[in-house]
């Protein structure tokens, strides 16, 4: 039962990073068609494969919370789709002033 458990997760940890990593390339592209600016451009490159490394490793730590979970036991963590990465602040993702206060204007869950 562990085992179907853990498979599930893990498919379900693998769907979730697809659609992150499918969102972050559809943003890149409408950032591309919004701007002439070459630096704009190569900003949005970085955004895009920042957030596809960011999907990727959180898809392998809900992998190595599954496996942990499906060892069962007392104080185990429990099976994830979402892994345990808190994204620490990022210089590539955009923000946007508003008066003195500043906030994301993209949020990715985790």
């Amino acid at each position: 039962m562990q085992a179907v458990k853990e498979t599930a997760a893990n498919i379900a940890a693998s769907a979730l990073s697809g659609m992150e990593k499918t969102k972050a390339v559809i943003d890149e592209k409408v950032e591309k068609i919004s701007t002439s600016d070459p630096t704009e451009k190569d900003m949005a490159t970085l955004r895009k494969e920042d957030r596809i490394r960011m999907a990727e490793l959180r898809k392998q730590e809900a992998y190595n919370q599954n496996a942990a979970a499906a060892g069962g036991g007392p104080g185990s963590p429990t099976f994830t789709a979402a892994g345990h990465v808190h994204p620490e602040k990022n210089p590539f993702h955009k923000a946007s002033v508003d008066g003195a206060k500043v906030t994301p204007t993209k949020a990715v869950s985790t």
